[in-house]
C-alpha cells in the first residue's frame, strides 16, 4: 500500500479529514481510508483543532449503549 507520508495536504483532503473526524472514526480508521499514517492524521487533526475518536471514547460509548445510558465525556 502506498501512502502519502509527509506530502502536503490539499484542500479536498482537509475536507475529507473534517468529515471523517465528525463521523466519529478513529485516527487509525481515517488513516486507512486516506492512505496516510495515524500519526499524520492526529497531527493534522490537532492543527485543525478536530477531535478524533479514541479507544477510550469508543469503549465508553459501547458501555453506555449496552447500559442504555448516554456516555459522559
Amino acid at each position: 500500500m502506498t501512502t502519502k507520508n509527509g506530502s502536503p495536504w490539499d484542500p479536498q483532503e482537509v475536507q475529507q479529514l473534517r468529515s471523517l473526524a465528525e463521523s466519529g472514526l478513529s485516527a487509525q480508521q481515517i488513516a486507512e481510508k486516506m492512505l496516510r499514517t495515524p500519526v499524520g492524521i492526529r497531527s493534522k487533526a490537532a492543527a485543525l483543532k478536530l477531535a478524533l475518536r479514541t479507544a477510550r471514547r469508543r469503549a465508553m460509548a459501547a458501555n453506555a449503549e449496552a447500559d442504555g445510558t448516554k456516555a459522559e465525556r
